[in-house]
């Protein structure tokens, strides 16, 4: 804004009654989200490991609900992944699975897996709400309606509640993290913006992407020439609510390691990767297999081992990272122009596509599948494997994910000119999401976090485009939500 001012603090809604209304209008965006949700996990077969592409995560929740410990074993501590995901699973795992202790092994894990599920239908239902809500409170609520029910209903986001992987999670605390963050900027006092942090923190425990919001908000400030004590004050204050979460778990791996590991341990790793060789960035393909020749050599060098083990990582991750470092940073003096070339492919990637390998995957396995999680073969995803992103449903559906790009671009443009700074928030956490996955290797398991911030900043564009008028704003809604629903009945039926 021209003032450099926060815009005043929103308006309640103009009766009591209104109230009641908005949060019904909530949990009936919940309850059709999750209701869509739960018949797809059961009575279709689900993605679940996809081929070991989800990592350990999931085991390790399993893990520390049996041993207590984030870990490969009892009384081995790790540092290697972040601890959000596996304590959700853990948690879900001791409330709706039986106790391992009273179930076999293959009993305990189905039950497991199905709490899991569940317990991610829900976690969806639940983001669509927050999305409604936080809209709701700027846009008139039609568009708000539209934005959450085209989150939840679209297929990427159903398909997504079967992965055992952090996606769903991660998802509903981006969506926390814009409410919470628009709040906080819009706020002349100090708590909110804090509070603001300390959400930011807490989905950087479950995935480490928006460390940068914090510098991309003091950036925002000098170039929009804010007043020094706003632009100075509100990032060193999220900053501030972002350490009081990750203080305690960089304590933790500090005790365990006796080296500073605010979050997880492979960032040199993954940044290695991106200096390594020309990536062609292609979210069809799983790129990361094609550096696993050249890694395989360093890991011998840091652990030893002839080849890639989980459990050789874990009890190494120091050494690995020290060798992943150095040749990181050796590339990046001997050939700086591999590395650009790859972070800019990646960014483009990132913020235009959308990897079909999710639907197509989905798709594939309904044939012949008695239920459950049917076992992936890890050979689909590796050079000489399956082709993906050829079939009608992800062409059609990156096209409308692409056509959503383009409405949020446009939202972008029309809130700049208007100096409106509702934006600001969901355009702070997708720059850094963006600029994350273009230092270091992007994969098609990173695209999912762009979605609601996409889908908001679209319902925003519409509401300021189409203004008042009921005769051209609901048909376009009333489009925007059907698209979504013909793609998720294309891909469950």
């Amino acid at each position: 804004m021209a003032s450099g001012e926060p815009p005043p603090a929103l308006a309640g809604p103009p009766a009591a009654a209104a109230r009641p209304s908005r949060a019904l209008q909530a949990v009936a965006v919940c309850a059709a989200v999750f209701l869509l949700a739960a018949f797809s996990i059961s009575r279709r077969c689900q993605l679940g490991y996809m081929g070991g592409l989800v990592d350990e995560h999931f085991v390790l929740g399993v893990k520390l609900r049996v041993n207590g410990t984030l870990g490969p074993a009892a009384g081995e501590p790790s540092t290697l992944r972040p601890p959000g995901y596996p304590a959700f699973v853990a948690a879900v795992v001791a409330l709706l699975a039986p106790s391992p202790e009273r179930a076999a092994a293959a009993e305990f894990r189905d039950a497991a897996q199905r709490a899991v599920y569940l317990a991610q239908a829900v976690t969806l239902g639940v983001a669509a709400a927050l999305v409604f809500l936080w809209l709701a409170e700027r846009l008139r609520v039609s568009w708000a309606l539209t934005a959450a029910l085209v989150f939840g209903l679209n297929p990427y986001s159903i398909v997504l509640v079967g992965l055992l992987h952090y996606a769903m999670l991660h998802l509903l605390l981006v969506v926390a993290c814009a409410w919470a963050l628009q709040r906080g900027l819009e706020s002349r006092r100090a708590v909110p913006i804090v509070l603001a942090g300390v959400v930011l923190g807490l989905a950087n425990l479950v995935r480490p992407v928006t460390i940068w919001v914090p510098a991309l908000l003091l950036a925002a400030g000098i170039v929009r020439r804010w007043p020094r004590r706003r632009t100075l004050g509100q990032p060193a204050l999220l900053a501030a609510g972002m350490l009081v979460a990750l203080a305690p778990w960089a304590a933790r791996n500090w005790a365990v390691s006796g080296r500073l590991v605010a979050v997880g341990d492979t960032g040199w790793t993954a940044l290695w990767a991106q200096t390594d060789r020309h990536l062609v960035q292609d979210p069809a393909r799983y790129e990361y297999y094609d550096v696993v020749p050249d890694a395989v050599p360093l890991f011998a060098r840091a652990t030893g081992a002839p080849g890639y083990d989980y459990l050789v990582l874990a009890r190494n991750t120091a050494a690995v990272e020290r060798v992943f470092r150095a040749e990181a940073l050796a590339n990046l003096r001997r050939r700086p122009a591999v590395y650009a070339g790859n972070a800019l492919r990646a960014l483009r990637s990132y913020l235009l596509e959308l990897s079909p390998m999710f639907l197509e995957v989905f798709r594939a396995i309904q044939t012949g599948c008695p239920g459950g999680t049917p076992e992936i073969p890890a050979a689909w995803f590796q050079p000489g494997g399956l082709r993906f992103g050829g079939s009608a449903l992800a062409k059609g559906f990156s096209a409308f994910v692409l056509l959503l790009t383009g409405g949020a671009l446009v939202g972008l443009v029309v809130a700049v000119r208007s100096g409106d700074g509702f934006v600001l928030a969901p355009a702070l956490l997708l720059a850094a999401m963006a600029l994350t996955h273009a230092l270091v290797i992007l994969s098609p398991m990173h695209y999912y976090s762009k979605l609601p911030l996409v889908v908001a900043l679209a319902a925003y564009a519409g509401d300021g485009l189409l203004g008042e008028s009921r005769a051209a704003r609901r048909p376009v809604q009333a489009a925007l939500v059907a698209t979504s629903l013909a793609f998720t009945a294309a891909c469950l039926v």
